[in-house]
């Protein structure tokens, strides 16, 4: 007579040990170093934001961490930004070149007419 405890099955060793179960055994996980490779990127994402004054955003971030060895692309960069708060400060603000308070009459809409003459 055999006695068969309750606990973990011994029929899927390697394969039920990943957490992305669709992986066979004996195969590397690809999502194995995702989270350690995006923490790095992240970190110096962090360094190069808190260099640039708050002021980089993806473009200019993926640029930066690509002069500094890291092979990262903008969506990636962006993701990673996105997630963790890290927002640009904008820099310039919008400057009003009209001046809508003036004394002058309005001119006529002269597009107007000639479009509706032909």
């Amino acid at each position: 007579m055999s006695i068969v405890t309750a606990g973990p099955s011994t029929d899927c060793v390697g394969f039920c040990e990943s957490p992305h179960a669709a992986i066979a055994p004996g195969f590397p996980d690809p999502f194995a170093n995702v989270s350690a490779t995006d923490l790095k990127v992240l970190a110096h994402i962090r360094e190069h934001y808190a260099l640039s004054n708050q002021t980089y955003g993806r473009p200019r971030m993926t640029a930066e961490l690509k002069e500094a060895g890291l092979n990262v692309g903008e969506r990636r960069v962006g993701r990673l930004m996105k997630v963790n708060g890290i927002r640009p400060v904008r820099t310039r603000r919008h400057k009003v070149t009209t001046d809508s308070r003036h004394s002058f009459g309005i001119a006529a809409n002269i597009a107007h007419t000639i479009s509706r003459r032909n």
